[in-house]
């Protein structure tokens, strides 16, 4: 009797990683390519805690039309673009973001930033020199098909920046 209860959890298991597997990857659009950007700034010293810091990078060349010929697909293939991944660097060796508390990542073609791309909401206090970023989940397309656009970088600080900081902000979009 015990053979054939242990034999039903096993098939149980199996089922249910099966299911739970399937379900999984029929919520996820196929990635049809990936478009990466990098970008660097810099974060002066002794910015106060009060208000929120912006940063903004203009003029970023989205080379989107290259991107789908370098992947062989045309734009009426591509249904959204998405932010995938992003992270913030410290170029400066030594240098840490144990300062910043939020980061909110915003893209536009116009100026008008409506639409979050990354963001953390809190900052852990032992960041090091690197800050992961969550995407969000807005579709980009509009934006980063047009020749150009714009990035607004926001930090929320608890701290003021010991030093001066360069930085790169690297940015992943997944075409779907």
């Amino acid at each position: 009797m015990k053979c054939s209860s242990l034999n039903f959890s096993w098939l149980f298991l199996l089922f249910v990683v099966v299911s739970m597997s399937h379900l999984a990857c029929d919520k996820q659009p196929d990635v049809l390519f990936k478009i990466q950007y990098q970008e660097q700034f810099t974060i002066p010293a002794g910015l106060n805690i009060i208000e929120t810091h912006y940063f903004l990078i203009n003029n970023i060349v989205s080379n989107y039309e290259a991107e789908l010929v370098n992947f062989g697909f045309k734009d009426e293939q591509v249904g959204t673009l998405k932010p995938a991944s992003g992270f913030l660097l410290s170029i400066d060796g030594g240098l840490n973001f144990n300062f910043i508390q939020e980061i909110s990542i915003m893209l536009s073609s116009d100026n008008t930033f409506n639409q979050e791309a990354f963001y953390t909401i809190q900052v852990p206090f032992d960041a090091g020199n690197q800050i992961n970023l969550a995407g969000a989940l807005p579709d980009f397309k509009d934006i980063i098909k047009e020749d150009r656009f714009n990035v607004r970088i926001g930090f929320r600080l608890r701290d003021s920046p010991p030093a001066t900081m360069n930085c790169r902000l690297t940015m992943r979009f997944a075409a779907q």
